[in-house]
């Protein structure tokens, strides 16, 4: 894994320590932690200024897809082929919750900005909504026809966004669980969604090969 300067797009260091593919990175609210989850079924946290390994968080028992950091910093969700969802405390590394109702495994994690719910989406094409304090299930939005490859919150915390292999882009009402929107224009399967900040457009990338921007103005 590699960290960049961004502002002189120069390589800054090299980070070692998994042992087998890296799927998903996260920095850290403050930028100052890199999360980094591999098929080596473990989770590191690096200094993100010197690329120092911080700490190595083990429990999962398949391939980790994806790691999300809450708004405060001090959480971080993780999930993948087990089918398990994880909780973990950065300043300790010590698991603070399993989750364990996805009976797919898990592709995407995202936090509302509010810190209070988490959103998981995987191979079941279902997304679940979960309370990150009491760790329970709050509710599912079903209407993908194919797995959920990606989520994303708006800034407010009021919508959800999510890609899927069924090659459409949908919004949720998360108060409702309700589908208010559905996008269609790619012709493969959707693999990334963000959020603007101002929660007026919305990227999708695709394995067709392109970017689609969405404005909702």
């Amino acid at each position: 894994m590699r960290l960049w300067d961004v502002t002189r797009g120069q390589q800054k260091a090299i980070l070692e320590g998994h042992e087998l593919r890296i799927r998903c990175v996260a920095f850290s609210p403050d930028g100052k932690t890199l999360a980094s989850g591999s098929w080596d079924q473990t989770i590191r946290l690096w200094d993100a200024d010197t690329g120092k390994q911080l700490r190595k968080l083990e429990g999962h028992t398949g391939d980790i897809w994806s790691v999300a950091f809450s708004p405060d910093g001090q959480t971080l969700a993780s999930g993948g082929e087990d089918r398990t969802l994880r909780l973990w405390d950065i300043a300790t590394g010590t698991p603070k919750g399993l989750m364990d109702g996805d009976p797919g495994f898990i592709k995407s994690l995202a936090f509302s900005s509010d810190g209070k719910s988490l959103a998981s989406g995987g191979w079941d094409s279902i997304i679940r909504l979960w309370d990150a304090s009491s760790q329970k299930l709050i509710r599912q939005l079903e209407g993908h026809s194919a797995n959920t490859c990606s989520v994303a919150f708006t800034p407010n915390g009021t919508s959800l966004i999510s890609g899927s292999w069924d090659k459409t882009v949908r919004w949720w009402d998360v108060a409702t669980g309700t589908q208010t929107r559905s996008f269609n224009g790619h012709r493969g399967e959707v693999r990334s969604v963000a959020v603007a900040a101002d929660s007026g457009s919305v990227a999708s990338a695709s394995s067709d090969s392109t970017v689609l921007i969405w404005n909702f103005r």
